[in-house]
């Protein structure tokens, strides 16, 4: 007899999404790997948002929640009782004592013999990457950040910047690589996220642009405002350009400085 009403691999087609990497085991130089891209993690209850928003279940968002819990307990409770819980034919989950043991009734020591829990794939597992289909989106994005903005004039960090000045700004993977279009800028700027949201590009060619320092000058039409460092580029780190260009935001906003005053009141010199 089944063990549920529905089969869980009567699904419809599926993608998932990977990155690639190149490859530095012995003998696959110059290849590439491929390993899922995974946004995030899904806990039991973004699971079960997921089966009232698009999986079918009509009843209480909250009682599924709360009986999905007391279900995943029991679970637990059975497998930590010495049970196999097989989890709709696709795993079971077991306890495993490792080790060897000095005669056949010596308890097991806690060290040598340490408890864990096993995952043995059953039958399902291989049906259950059936029809799924692999998207590739490239060489996988690098990690990046923006660092510092150093003010070239006033020598302030993360504080002021001078129009018409230069200025440093360091990162990790900020070269700006790619070329714009009309929905897709390429390079340095000041953003103000509104309202209403603005960036001001810098026009001026880069001064410095390398992997960790990018110099630029700062454009005089800067407003006074606080603005936050903006990056865009599809530089990967690599060799090869990111499919889809990458956004950096800096954590800290900076001001223009004020124009320098000049004292008219002061007599000729001596």
């Amino acid at each position: 007899m089944a063990e549920s009403v529905a089969d869980p691999f009567e699904l419809k087609e599926h993608n998932t999404d990977v990155f690639t990497y190149e490859s530095h085991l012995k003998g696959s130089e110059g290849l590439f790997i491929a390993r899922t891209k995974n946004d995030k993690t899904l806990t039991l209850k973004d699971v079960c948002v997921s089966a009232k928003e698009r999986g079918g279940f009509t009843g209480s968002l909250e009682d599924l929640i709360e009986h999905s819990d007391i279900i995943m307990r029991e679970v637990v409770s059975r497998v930590r009782d010495g049970y196999g819980v097989n989890m709709a034919g696709i795993i079971e989950l077991h306890l495993n004592v490792g080790g060897t043991l000095k005669d056949p009734y010596d308890k097991p020591d806690p060290v040598e013999n340490k408890l864990s829990l096993r995952v043995r794939r059953l039958h399902g597992a291989a049906r259950l990457v059936q029809g799924i289909h692999v998207v590739n989106w490239g060489l996988a994005p690098a990690s990046a950040r923006i660092d510092e903005l150093i003010d070239s004039a006033t020598g302030a960090v993360n504080d002021v910047v001078t129009r018409g000045k230069p200025a440093t700004i360091t990162g990790k993977n900020i070269r700006i690589e790619g070329t714009s279009k009309p929905d897709d800028e390429i390079g340095v700027g000041f953003y103000t996220p509104g309202p209403p949201e603005t960036t001001v590009w810098m026009m001026e060619p880069l001064v410095v642009n390398e992997k960790s320092r990018i110099v630029i000058v700062v454009p005089h039409s800067i407003p006074g405002e606080a603005w936050y460092v903006k990056i865009r580029t599809r530089y990967s780190g690599g060799g090869a350009f990111l499919k889809e260009t990458r956004e950096i935001i800096s954590g800290f906003t900076v001001q223009a400085a004020p124009p320098a005053r000049t004292d008219d009141s002061s007599g000729p010199s001596r």
